[in-house]
C-alpha cells in the first residue's frame, strides 16, 4: 500500500491551503523509516510543496532501530532531518521479544552512533510496566540509555490499544502488564535516575538535556495550532479540531474517490479550549501559567469545580503558587488521574 498511501497523503495536503512557514515538522507513526530512500524523498517533497520549515526549525523523524542502514541514515541527513526519535523500547532481549520488537540492543547502539553524525537531537523511547518486569530490569534499561550519547528520553507505561495484537492477547485473559503499584515504583526510578544523567524532566513522560526539549510536542501542550495528515491524524487549526478516519484502507479509498478523509469535526468553545490548555499545561513540570491562561481563554479557576483542585491540593499532588498551577513531584505519578478529572469538567 505504500505508493497509494503516499499519493493519498499528497492529495490530502493539496486539500489544505498552503500554510507558509512552520516551526516544526514531525514524521511519526513509528514506522516512517520502513520507507526506502526514494519513498522518503517523495514524502518530503510532498510536505515541502505545501509547507516550508523556518530557519533552524525542528525536523523530526521516528525511526525503527533496525531500519537504520548506513544508506538510510545518509539519506535522512540529506533530507535535512535534524532530530531522530528512536523506538528503542528496551535493551533487554526478553522484554523486546515480549513487546514483539524485531531489533536488538546492538541495533539501538549502532543506530545512535550513525545518527549522531548529523542529528542535533537523538531521542529514545522506552517502555516500562510489561508483565514480570522488576525494578532491576527497568533500572538496567535506564542505565543503558544514560550510557549512550543521547539528548532526550521518553518513558511510557505500557498501554493496550484496542485493535492491536496486544488487545487481542489481553482479551484472551493474557496478563500483559504489571500492577499499578509496581509501575509507580518503576516511574519513580526514571524520575530519580534520568536527571542524574543530565536529562531533566520537563513533561510527565519526557526528559531532556538543556535546549533539547521536543519543540513539536511543546507546541501541542501550549495550545498552539497544528496541521496533521494521515490515518487517524488530528489537526487543530483556528478553533477547529478534526480527526481523520483511522483505518489505512478507509483513508486511502476516501482520497482516491476525492472525498474528505475527515471522520470527526468539532468547533471548540472557549471553555473546551481553556480546559485543554489547563490539562496539557499540567503535564509540563513548569505547570500552567495562570496569567497567560486567563489572557488566552478569558477563564478563571472559578469556572472549574473547586472541589477538583481542593482534593488534589489536600493530598499533595497539586500546588498553586506565584500564579502558576502545577503538579508536585509526587503528583506527577498520578498525572493521568488529575488530568482526566479536569477534562471531565467539560
Amino acid at each position: 500500500l505504500i505508493e497509494r498511501y503516499l499519493m493519498a497523503l499528497r492529495q490530502e495536503m493539496e486539500l489544505r491551503d498552503a500554510a507558509g512557514s512552520v516551526a516544526t515538522v514531525f514524521i511519526g507513526g513509528g514506522t516512517p523509516t520502513h520507507l526506502n530512500e526514494e519513498q522518503l524523498q517523495l514524502l518530503c517533497e510532498t510536505i515541502f510543496a505545501r509547507f516550508s520549515l523556518k530557519h533552524n526549525g525542528e525536523f523530526t523523524i521516528e525511526a525503527n532501530p533496525n531500519d537504520l542502514t548506513p544508506a538510510k541514515v545518509s539519506h535522512l541527513s540529506a533530507l535535512g532531518i535534524n532530530r531522530v526519535s528512536l523506538g528503542a523500547q528496551s535493551f533487554n532481549s526478553n522484554k523486546l521479544l515480549f513487546l514483539e520488537r524485531d531489533h536488538t540492543a546492538e541495533h539501538i547502539r549502532t543506530g545512535i552512533e550513525q545518527c549522531r553524525a548529523f542529528a542535533n537531537t537523538i531521542s529514545l523511547d522506552l517502555i516500562f510496566g510489561v508483565r514480570g518486569e522488576t525494578p532491576a530490569v527497568w533500572q538496567a534499561d535506564l542505565e543503558a540509555a544514560c550510557d549512550l550519547p543521547i539528548d532526550h528520553v521518553s518513558t511510557y507505561e505500557l498501554t493496550i490499544e484496542k485493535g492491536t495484537r496486544f488487545w487481542n492477547r489481553a482479551s484472551h485473559s493474557e496478563r500483559l502488564k504489571t500492577s499499578e503499584n509496581n509501575n509507580a515504583r518503576l516511574y519513580q526510578l526514571a524520575l530519580d535516575m534520568l536527571p542524574r544523567a543530565g536529562l531533566e524532566q520537563y513533561e510527565i513522560s519526557s526528559f531532556a538535556k538543556p535546549d533539547h526539549q521536543c519543540q513539536h510536542n511543546q507546541s501541542y501542550w501550549n495550545g498552539n495550532r497544528y496541521y496533521a495528515f494521515g490515518p487517524g491524524a488530528a489537526s487543530f487549526v483556528g478553533r477547529t479540531r478534526t480527526v481523520n478516519h483511522a483505518g489505512v484502507l478507509s483513508y486511502i479509498h476516501r482520497l482516491e474517490q476525492s472525498r474528505s478523509p475527515i471522520d470527526h469535526h468539532e468547533e471548540l468553545s472557549d471553555r473546551q479550549i481553556g480546559i485543554d490548555l489547563l490539562a496539557f499545561g499540567l503535564r509540563q513540570t513548569s505547570g500552567c501559567d495562570l496569567d497567560r491562561w486567563r489572557n488566552l481563554t478569558g477563564m478563571s479557576l472559578r469556572d472549574i469545580p473547586q472541589l477538583i483542585f481542593d482534593k488534589f491540593i489536600d493530598c499533595g499532588w497539586l500546588v498553586i503558587e506565584r500564579d502558576v498551577i502545577r503538579l508536585t513531584p509526587s503528583g506527577r505519578i498520578f498525572a493521568d488521574t488529575v488530568c482526566q478529572e479536569i477534562f471531565a469538567a467539560n
